[in-house]
């Protein structure tokens, strides 16, 4: 998939509204913080329509919000020991979703080269020869950190990227809710950053 052309929406984007932290917020994120998955789901529950949103305002295009949404929450959560209990988390969520987007399109040809590898019927030779190596590499790769999964998780991301249907399709079909195949799937997108991090591809 083609990247779509980044327009610069930066003095025109509605900027989200800041608020002082609550104590349960507060309290919240200090269990975030020590790697608690209930506060997670919270926070995950609370922002990710609202990220989505945001996105899509920067991208222009709803077939990369999903993806780049749930990078957004990879990384708050492998960056959770930074949090300050007292700052600002909703606008901290949103600095990710920023930094999220622009990084896509700055590294759009590594990108496509990584999507298509992970779209169903696309073969390795349609890639650019320049870039075969590569993505036979990061296709080695997901393999293997999707070989690694728990079940559900493992299932969940074959059906979405493997077989195409979406999260509310897997969620019919597995008898779980929506959120609960947004959940997994953000983690399988961590487990195979995790993987590729390690491989120092990038």
């Amino acid at each position: 998939m083609k990247a779509p052309k980044m327009q610069d929406d930066s003095n025109r984007l509605e900027k989200p509204t800041p608020f002082a932290p609550d104590d349960n917020q507060q309290k919240t994120v200090v269990a975030l913080k020590d790697g608690d998955y209930g506060a997670f789901d919270n926070i995950f529950l609370r922002y990710y329509g609202p990220i989505r949103s945001f996105i899509t305002s920067m991208t222009h295009s709803e077939e990369l919000v999903e993806e780049l949404a749930q990078r957004v929450f990879v990384s708050l959560w492998e960056n959770r020991e930074k949090l300050d209990p007292s700052a600002n988390i909703k606008g901290y969520i949103y600095r990710i979703a920023k930094n999220v987007t622009l990084n896509y399109f700055k590294s759009a040809k590594v990108r496509q080269s990584y999507s298509q590898s992970l779209t169903p019927g696309h073969e390795l030779n349609e890639v650019p020869s320049d870039d075969l190596g590569m993505a036979e590499e990061i296709k080695r790769l997901v393999d293997l950190a999707v070989n690694r999964m728990p079940k559900q998780r493992k299932k969940i991301f074959q059906l979405s990227r493997y077989e195409g249907l979406s999260n509310e399709e897997i969620a019919q079909e597995l008898n779980i809710t929506k959120n609960a195949v947004e959940r997994h799937l953000t983690f399988a997108l961590k487990n195979i950053r995790e993987i590729i991090s390690s491989a120092t591809i990038f």
